[in-house]
């Protein structure tokens, strides 16, 4: 089995480093007098961050976004950030954060809700064995 080359770094846009340390490493600059320009502007962010806009880049570069890049798709999913690719040049246009995963927290029921509950549960096990024998 092959496995592909991993993209050159430049397949990771300046405006998705500068999101990748605002969003997923909280790093934000104070807009006092903020560059125009997108690799001034991810620099400034990086440096703030302690790092340099090669090692965010190859944070971004995890496999799953290697793979969204190679394959066309439009977005991919890595653990702590979600990135946004043009799917004509596998460029990865900016990250967003990855929302929350369903908790499915255990619900505090009243003891009417919950009767009704036990009722209705006895009656599927009796049905299950009705229909077993």
């Amino acid at each position: 089995m092959q496995v592909a080359p991993p993209p050159p770094p430049d397949k990771v846009s300046f405006h998705a480093v500068t999101r990748y340390v605002q969003r997923v490493l909280g790093i934000f600059v104070p807009a006092s007098d903020p560059p125009k320009e997108p690799p001034a502007v991810a620099f400034q962010h990086c440096t703030a961050a302690g790092t340099t806009i090669e090692a965010v880049r190859d944070l971004i570069l995890v496999p799953s976004v290697v793979a969204a890049s190679l394959s066309g798709l439009s977005q991919a999913f890595a653990r702590d950030f979600r990135a946004q690719l043009d799917p004509k040049t596998g460029v990865v246009m900016t990250i967003m954060e990855r929302p929350p995963t369903a908790t499915h927290k255990l619900r505090v029921r009243s003891k009417k809700e919950a009767r009704s509950l036990a009722k209705q549960m006895g009656r599927r096990q009796r049905r299950r064995e009705d229909s077993g024998s």
